[in-house]
């Protein structure tokens, strides 16, 4: 099965050429790191927002990593909550050339994990990825579509069963992670507008909070981020996908470190009530 592109000439260039300056232009202008991430959080918008985030990850990759396992959340298909699902998508086209996806496996025999094709297949927090990872040393990737969880204790059963998964198709050795999330969606066109004060403090609060966020996703507070979601209810649209990779991280052995937040205004000629703020995290 392939995956053919759907968002060129509007969330990203159509253009070969130009797509791949783009991308260039973003790797350059990211932060050079003395050492090789094999863990992220980014951005999901298209590019004119979403690449200076996604450069920081791409920019720094681990020289090794030949795979990468992309966890995602659903914005158009509806999933059912403590599950992970998957797809047997064999390549990811990109106007780049195409991507290989793993194939070679089954779920039949897992309790936690499904098969979603169409959601896989319509998803933009996918497909944005896909142009800055053909340009990279990648060679295959393996999606998870990623609910939410109602409790920590299921969450770490689904994390142990995708390990024990993962391990029967790929090496870990030569596998990155990463986590497909924007973060808060502020103003009454998301129904979010829990700040008092004028613009510019909202903005402040936000990245407060953002932040505190980001913080326990890069220190492994898996457990208190759920617990202050549940009383929270951020509009971070990709929450449950950043768990996976953190406590991923944590089992690794890694160290987690935010390389940059930012907002949707910085890049408007007029600054809106109605803006989305962006996290890049790097293990």
């Amino acid at each position: 099965m392939e995956r053919q592109y759907l968002l060129s000439g509007k969330w990203y260039s159509a253009d070969k050429k130009k797509l791949k300056k783009n991308i260039y232009l973003a790797n350059s202008r990211a932060l050079d790191l003395d050492f090789g991430v094999v863990g992220g959080v980014v951005p999901h918008a298209g590019h004119y927002y979403s690449s200076r985030g996604l450069a920081h990850f791409f920019n720094n990759l681990d020289k090794d990593v030949r795979s990468l396992i992309i966890f995602s959340p659903s914005h158009y298909h509806f999933l059912k909550k403590d599950k992970l699902y998957t797809s047997k998508i064999d390549k990811y086209q990109t106007p780049l050339g195409p991507i290989s996806g793993f194939s070679d496996f089954s779920v039949e025999s897992y309790k936690f994990i499904e098969l979603n094709d169409e959601a896989i297949l319509m998803e933009h927090a996918v497909e944005v990825l896909l142009p800055f990872i053909k340009n990279s040393s990648i060679k295959e990737i393996l999606v998870f579509m990623v609910p939410s969880f109602s409790e920590f204790k299921i969450f770490k059963d689904v994390f142990e069963e995708m390990k024990i998964f993962l391990k029967d198709i790929i090496s870990f050795e030569n596998c990155a992670f990463l986590a497909s999330s924007d973060f808060t969606h502020y103003g009454p066109r998301f129904d979010y507008t829990i700040f008092d004060g004028n613009l510019i403090d909202i903005e402040e609060k936000v990245k407060n909070l953002d932040l505190r966020y980001a913080k326990n996703i890069a220190n492994f507070n898996i457990e208190l981020l759920l617990d202050e979601y549940k009383v929270e209810n951020p509009t971070i649209c990709g929450f449950f996908s950043t768990l996976f990779v953190s406590y991923m991280m944590k089992s690794m052995n890694r160290r987690g470190k935010i390389l940059d937040y930012y907002n949707s205004n910085i890049l408007e000629k007029e600054r809106s009530e109605n803006f989305v703020s962006y996290c890049s995290i790097v293990f």
